[in-house]
């Protein structure tokens, strides 16, 4: 009986407190550039094994148009081996594969553009050529009618409801909802895909462009580099490369768990598509740190 008069004293007499749960905007700092590197084993090729990004907060979680607007350049620009970013490098032997990844659904959405399969002696190369295409792309404007088609095939799959609707629907909330925003409004975007076809014609997609690549003050860049050595591992005593970074915070991870494998006797090699994502996320985690 006394334990249960405490249990019930503990939910009637309780004193009314106002939470603030406000989260606070990331300031946005000027740009810097780090270096860290990954472990290679003796026998592998250390030729075209490093990776190159760029990164920068583009938006805030309410910037609806912005944030759509990025999804339908990002394919524009680095879709296929022809997009105009994604060729410019390829054409000039800077890299293999070239990456537009837009980070959204949180606070300030961030863009991130990865070269892989590169070498760190490129870095001033690749800074260059990236410049011109875009100072061109600007100047002489993108592809006007591969936007339209981005941008209708994109309203497709907004439009185009299944399963699991309600999932998906309460997630799209949550991207506004948890920041203070209206969580009706992401689930009201239909419209936005009309504005981003007039804005086609206004220069909007061109000018967002040359807000990420060629203002370059709060463009932070990564280099992953490769490094011939071999250790052994803390767990297992087997030998397996690891990555340790520069400046940053230190991790001794074997090349399987670097890619998200689940066990250290599942290593792959750098240049295998399947792990791409996962490779943005450890890329996320070291801007993170910035």
């Amino acid at each position: 009986v006394g334990s249960e008069m405490c249990i019930r004293d503990s939910f009637v007499n309780y004193q009314k407190e106002e939470m603030d749960f406000v989260i606070p905007m990331q300031k946005v700092l000027p740009a810097v550039h780090n270096r860290i590197s990954y472990e290679v084993s003796e026998n592998e090729p250390t030729e075209n094994r490093s990776h190159i990004s760029f990164a920068k907060i583009i938006s805030t979680y309410d910037s609806y148009v912005q944030n759509i607007a990025w999804s339908a350049l990002s394919s524009t620009l680095v879709a296929n081996n022809e997009s105009p970013l994604k060729k410019a490098i390829l054409d000039n032997n800077l890299g293999e594969d070239v990456d537009l990844d837009l980070y959204d659904g949180i606070q300030q959405p961030w863009l991130v553009l990865t070269i892989r399969n590169t070498d760190a002696d490129k870095y001033d190369a690749i800074r260059e050529t990236l410049r011109a295409t875009t100072s061109e792309l600007v100047k002489n404007g993108l592809d006007h009618e591969e936007l339209h088609a981005t941008i209708n095939q994109m309203e497709f799959r907004y439009r185009e409801s299944h399963e699991p609707a309600g999932l998906m629907y309460g997630q799209r909330a949550m991207d506004s909802w948890l920041y203070g925003g209206d969580p009706a409004e992401p689930l009201s975007n239909g419209k936005i895909f009309d504005i981003l076809r007039e804005k086609i014609e206004q220069g909007y997609f061109e000018e967002l462009l040359s807000s990420f690549l060629l203002d370059e003050e709060h463009l932070n860049s990564l280099s992953i580099l490769q490094k011939e050595k071999k250790t052994k591992h803390p767990h297992s005593g087997e030998i397996v490369p690891h990555c340790v970074g520069d400046g940053a915070p230190r991790a001794v991870i074997c090349k399987g768990h670097f890619w998200g494998l689940p066990s250290c006797h599942h290593c792959v090699d750098s240049t295998r598509k399947p792990q791409a994502k996962q490779w943005g996320m450890n890329i996320k985690r070291q801007f993170s740190t910035l």
